[in-house]
Formats: structure tokens, sequence, C-alpha cells
């Protein structure tokens, strides 16, 4: 029977091997360009040492540390310039002090800062706004992203996966005046373990009828490659501005590394509705309002109208037909062949009433008829007063044999005497300026 052994490795003995600190001293950092400042970090150059999951991890597992490595080197204290520094260097505040034999040599802030610290309170409007985040409950043991509220994690890489996936996609919308600018704003946050590189590309519109479209920019935002560590949340502003009315719109892939979702595609749309200046609302206003009380003016009148005519009242009884005849209208009912004669007439009147002369107060009035009368008084005694009335009524009725015209000649000679004085004014002015003209004495 065959056996095989091995020995222990150093590890298993007992005796791991020894833990390598690497660091770069602060004027090497200086020389080789890798000095930031932490108010302006640029994404992909922020200070990973400084994470706030990182600096949680390490104070909870700061005994396991300091066991298994005891020794802390003071980088910021080496200097390598190629040839020993007999006094030390020491970095007060933003500065750095170099001592040397007599006289020091100090930078100046705005040429380089060792300052890692994390940034705080800083705007959420700025342009490279970061805000660092502890983990909480909801930490992913594996890659992991909050994508504008939506949870995305790792599910495998994208050759695990055969069949076609349904893309992610997430709509970012603006709307603004023309001329004007709007802002938005989509949030990113790592709630993973692990550190998630990340690109943004654009994707070509689609053009069937190939159409010359002249490329124009109307969204902007840092599209640059960047890094998400744990615990961190990126807030990516973006803003949209355009000179023409109408409907834009841009789509976006963000691709991560390592993939979430099994490698589907992460898809962010900007659309932007820009609406031309309203000139006319207050005028547009006023005229509502106008319209608006000639309707309510027209209701209440109908209103009104409908109320009216909905009251039924008692139709009056007619009026007796020869209740507005006149005297003359009778008159000539009675008696066509002649012409009415007011004075005539009232004479004829005069006549029945002598006859009848109680006649007026039992209520019987003359009826208005010539040949009734001359039966009535045809009718009387012989006397010298029915001839009296024969003879009367003979001569009226000789007056109204003929149409008696409208007496005139009054109205005729004023207006012709008024027309002469007029002219003959006229002729004695007229005359007068001649005889004036010629010098004419008297």
């Amino acid at each position: 029977m065959q056996t095989s052994s091995a020995t222990l490795n150093l590890t298993e003995k007992g005796m791991p091997p020894s833990i390598d600190h690497v660091g770069v001293p602060p004027l090497v950092r200086q020389e080789k360009g890798m000095v930031w400042h932490p108010a302006n970090t640029p994404r992909i150059q922020h200070p990973w040492d400084q994470n706030s999951y990182l600096l949680s991890r390490k104070m909870q597992l700061r005994d396991l540390i300091e066991e298994e490595d005891s020794q802390h080197p003071d980088f910021e204290g080496l200097e390598v310039v190629g040839s020993k520094i007999k006094e030390e260097s020491t970095i007060t505040g933003n500065k750095l002090l170099v001592h040397g034999d007599s006289n020091g040599c100090e930078i100046p802030d705005n040429e380089q800062t060792l300052s890692y610290s994390p940034v705080e309170n800083s705007s959420p409007h700025s342009s490279d706004s970061l805000s660092t985040k502890a983990p909480t409950n909801g930490v992913k043991f594996f890659p992991a992203l909050i994508f504008d509220g939506e949870q995305l994690q790792w599910t495998g890489n994208r050759h695990n996966i055969s069949q076609q996936l349904m893309p992610f996609e997430r709509c970012v919308i603006f709307e603004t005046l023309l001329y004007q600018q709007v802002e938005s704003y989509l949030d990113i946050a790592n709630n993973g373990t692990t550190a998630i590189f990340y690109c943004w590309k654009k994707l070509p519109k689609d053009n069937p009828f190939n159409i010359f479209h002249q490329p124009v920019q109307r969204f902007y935002f840092n599209d640059s490659d960047g890094v998400i560590l744990p615990g961190m949340t990126l807030q990516f502003p973006f803003t949209f501005k355009s000179s023409h009315c109408g409907i834009y719109s841009e789509q976006w892939l963000f691709e991560t590394h390592p993939v979430l979702q099994g490698g589907a595609p992460i898809i962010l749309t900007l659309r932007g509705t820009i609406i031309p200046e309203d000139k006319f609302c207050e005028e547009r206003k006023e005229l509502r309002e106008h319209l608006k009380q000639l309707q309510q003016e027209h209701l209440a009148e109908r209103m009104v109208h409908d109320l009216c005519s909905s009251i039924c009242s008692e139709e009056p009884s007619p009026s007796p037909i020869d209740a507005y005849i006149t005297q003359e209208e009778r008159f000539r009912r009675q008696n066509p062949h002649l012409h009415y004669d007011h004075k005539a007439v009232k004479e004829i009147q005069n006549i029945y009433s002598a006859i009848f002369q109680d006649a007026e107060k039992e209520g019987y009035m003359w009826n208005f008829s010539i040949a009734d009368l001359a039966q009535i008084i045809s009718d009387l005694d012989d006397s010298e007063e029915k001839e009296g009335y024969l003879n009367r009524l003979e001569e009226n009725i000789c007056r109204m044999q003929f149409q008696s015209d409208t007496f005139k000649s009054y109205d005729l000679y004023q207006c012709g005497f008024l027309l002469l004085g007029d002219a003959l004014d006229l002729l004695t002015i007229r005359l007068g300026k001649i005889w004036n003209g010629l010098y004419v004495g008297e």
C-alpha cells in the first residue's frame, strides 16, 4: 500500500510571509503629479483608502490587523531625494515644510494639498458632487448598484447567459422654455462590497429614411469613465437646453464591470421638450374672462326669457268692433255718396237735437244717417219749423256734395313773403357795394 505525504508550508507552520507596505512620500507624489485637491477631486482619482466602508471595516477588524501586522511605517516622513536627509520633514496643515540647515521650504496651498479627507456637505448642484455613505443593513455581499432607486445586482457573467435579456431602461425627462436651461439629477449608489467600474456609451439613433440631421448637442453631462467604491453614491447632473422648439431625446448605455443583471443592457434615455414662450398669455386671459362674462349674461337672459314665457296670463276680452271708430268713419258708412264736412255734420246734429230735445238725456243719439233724419223731418206736422229744418238740411247736404279743399293760402302767402323779403335784402346789399365801388356821390 502506497501513501503520499507532503510537508507543511511556512504559513501552515505558523510563519506567514511578511506583509509589504506600499506608500509614496509627499515629494515623490508631487514629482509624479499625483497630488489632487480633496475639495475638487475627479471621480476617477477619488482616494480609495478614505472610503467610509473601508474605514469602518478597518475599525471592526483592528484587533486582527494589529495581531497580523504590528508595524506602522510613516510614509509621510519618508523622503528620498538621492542623499541622506539630516533633518526630518513635517507636514503642518495644508502646507509642507521641509526642515533643512536653517531655512525651510514652504509650498503654497494652490500647488499641492495632502489632505485626503472625504468630501462632506458638498453641494448637490455641483457637477462633481460626490457623497460617501456608510453601509447600512441593505448591504449586498456581492457586486450591486442602486440605479435611480432600482436594485441591480450581479447574477453571473454575460457569457453564462445564452438567451437575449430584456434591457433595463430609465428615463430622465426635461421640460423648459425656449433659450432656457433646466437641470435634473440621477443617483447611482454602490450598496455592494465590490468596486464597480463604469463607462458611458451613446447609442446611435435609427434613421430609416436617411434624413440628414446636423449634429447639435442639447444634453450636457459628465460622460467620463469612473469607479464607484462600496458605500459610495454618485449624483450625475444633467443639463438640457435648446434654441429650437420641439421634442428631443438621446440614449446612453451604462456599462459596468463586473456586469450586473447577467449582462442585460442598462439604458438611460434623456428626453427633453422645448415649449415656445407664451407671449399672449395676458391677452388670452382677458379674452377668456370677457367670453365667460358674455356667456353668463346670455345664460341669465335666456333663463329670464324662459321664465317669462312660462307665465301664462289670461287673454283679455276682445274690444267691440266699433269701439274705436271715429265720427267721420261712421258718417261715411251711413252716407257713402257724400263727402264729410265737420261743420255741416255739426249743423245737422244740431237739427236732430232741436227735434229731439230730450234725446241726449235718454241716451238716444243720431246714427249719422241723412236719409233717416230726412224721414224723421218728413213725418213731422206741417209747420214753419219743419220747413226751416228741411232748408237747413238741404243746405248742408249741398255743401257735402263736393269735397272741400284744405285752405292753404295763408301758409303759401307767408312763405312767399319771406322769400321775397330775403331777395330784396340781398339785392339792396349788393347794390350798396356796387355804389360804393364806383365812388358815386348822392
